[in-house]
């Protein structure tokens, strides 16, 4: 399903960078932000119930750019490390004694992207307003509580926008606020905060 997912988004990817772009680069990011769980309850009867949470996220990366300083259109390549904080006890209303199985320890995933970075407003060599799209998946998951592989790969989606600054030549920091969306077997929204610098080589 990944490949599948990745495949044409990739394709679109690569076709969008401009064709004169010989140039490429490297960047580091880190990202916070919250995603949503779904945690389950069951009182004596057995009957269910769900709780919505929406638990904090945490992590950084680096990133392989395409295209040149000057350019309005980059693609972006990203492989990240992210820390899904443990769940908590829910607290429903109208069971009395909830039995419950939450993970109280934290989650943790590894995660590649492609995407493109499109820009809109201002001077790419300067300061520029611009949207963000990535699409990839969660390649590996680590259940922190039993201290194992999770088997809980997930595809994920991002979309967004933000404004770059030239802080020397070769040299820029970035700033985006993007929804964040995971798939597995359901759709869990959430949204992230990017902090990063690139460094672009002519």
């Amino acid at each position: 399903m990944r490949r599948s997912l990745l495949a044409p988004f990739l394709l679109a990817s690569l076709l969008a960078v401009p064709a004169s772009a010989r140039a490429g680069g490297i960047g580091f990011l880190g990202a916070a932000g919250l995603h949503n769980e779904r945690v389950y309850y069951y009182n004596d009867s057995g009957v269910q119930g769900i709780e919505q949470q929406y638990r904090p996220t945490l992590g950084g990366g680096i990133e392989a750019v395409l295209g040149d300083r000057d350019d309005r259109i980059q693609g972006v390549a990203r492989g990240f490390y992210l820390r899904d904080a443990p769940q908590t006890e829910p607290t429903p209303e109208g069971f009395s004694d909830p039995v419950f199985d939450i993970r109280d320890a934290p989650m943790h995933c590894g995660i590649a992207t492609v995407g493109v970075v499109w820009g809109l407003l201002g001077d790419p060599g300067a300061f520029q307003v611009h949207l963000v799209t990535h699409l990839g998946a969660g390649i590996v998951t680590y259940n922190g509580e039993t201290q194992e592989p999770a088997s809980l790969e997930f595809a994920i989606g991002e979309a967004g926008g933000g404004a770059e600054y030239q802080i020397a030549r070769n040299v820029e920091v970035y700033l985006d606020a993007v929804f964040s969306g995971r798939y597995r077997k359901r759709f869990y929204p959430g949204a992230n905060g990017v902090l990063g610098v690139r460094v672009i080589f002519d």
